[in-house]
């Protein structure tokens, strides 16, 4: 008990309730899926406990998701989400196709010392894999724990009754592992491409490049 929290006094529970009769609390039931509330309420009544007020929480998360105002912010979250995917993914080839064009001599040398085709595209795959991977794990590691760090703290109100339920973050795996894929198919893009790219690279212009440079 904190005084902190607010007024309180410590007393006999059973002698209050019997002089001044049991006052109104709340009781949470975790009720199966698609079993009605009505049955509940009703056997309650029989064994003489009068609910006054009973709140289906299923109904209101159906009320929650019809809500316009609900679709307009999940929709607005998800485009910028979709804005922020597409601009990393073209940032991404961008800087694939840069940085081939720029090693087009190490390309080059690396086949005239007879590193076949599909050895150096598996290389420049695992490189890019490597830079991909690490990305996508310390992102995963960050936001996992800024999440389970900053978001209880949106739970709102100083009392016990207002802290109960405990605000608890849950993960979406379906949505990560649709992230990842996104992620896979990102990188096997920029692999083919350079597949491509390196299966077009002529060894003699290559070379001579490097000599004009040198």
């Amino acid at each position: 008990l904190d005084p902190g929290e607010g007024d309180f006094f410590i007393a006999n529970l059973d002698y209050v309730e019997e002089e001044l009769g049991l006052w109104p609390y709340q009781v949470w039931l975790r009720m199966e899926p698609g079993a009605p509330l009505q049955p509940v309420v009703e056997a309650l009544r029989a064994e003489g406990i009068y609910v006054r007020r009973a709140v289906d929480t299923r109904q209101q998360v159906v009320r929650l998701r019809r809500d316009p105002q609900f679709h307009g912010l999940m929709g607005g979250l998800s485009a910028g989400f979709l804005i922020a995917a597409g601009v990393s993914v073209l940032g991404f080839w961008l800087h694939a196709a840069l940085g081939a064009g720029a090693r087009v001599v190490q390309f080059g040398a690396l086949r005239a010392m007879g590193l076949g085709r599909w050895q150096l595209t598996a290389a420049v795959a695992l490189e890019q894999g490597l830079a991909v991977g690490t990305g996508v794990l310390a992102g995963t590691g960050l936001g996992r724990g800024a999440a389970r760090l900053f978001l209880p703290f949106l739970q709102q109100g100083v009392d016990a009754v207002a802290r109960t339920p405990p605000f608890r973050v849950e993960e979406a795996a379906a949505d990560r592992a649709r992230l990842y894929l996104v992620l896979l198919l990102m990188l096997a893009g920029a692999v083919v491409g350079l597949g491509v790219a390196l299966g077009r690279l002529r060894i003699h212009e290559a070379l001579k490049l490097g000599e004009d440079q040198g």
